[in-house]
């Protein structure tokens, strides 16, 4: 996540630079890494797009992600009698 929000604030700095462009079709800049639009940037596969003045989203995936269990495993006990015995 936090490549693309470096890559969003790239583009404010160099949107903020040039003049705005009616065509969003023609990249602001662009480079072998990534391509900064009107309104979106692209990095390979990722992309983030500007919904308002106050939203954004992506479809970026942290790989770090993969590596948690999505599944919260809990014991319940009522006055610690059952903190031996195995979950479920």
């Amino acid at each position: 996540m936090q490549t693309v929000v470096k890559l969003a604030l790239i583009f404010i700095m160099i949107a903020s630079c040039k003049t705005p462009s009616t065509d969003s079709d023609q990249p602001i800049y662009q480079s072998e890494h990534f391509s900064i639009y009107k309104n979106k940037i692209i990095q390979g596969e990722n992309q983030a797009l500007v919904l308002s003045d106050s939203s954004m989203s992506s479809n970026y995936k942290s790989p770090a992600s993969s590596t948690y269990q999505n599944l919260i495993k809990f014991k319940f006990s009522i006055n610690e009698k059952d903190n031996e015995l195995p979950v479920g």
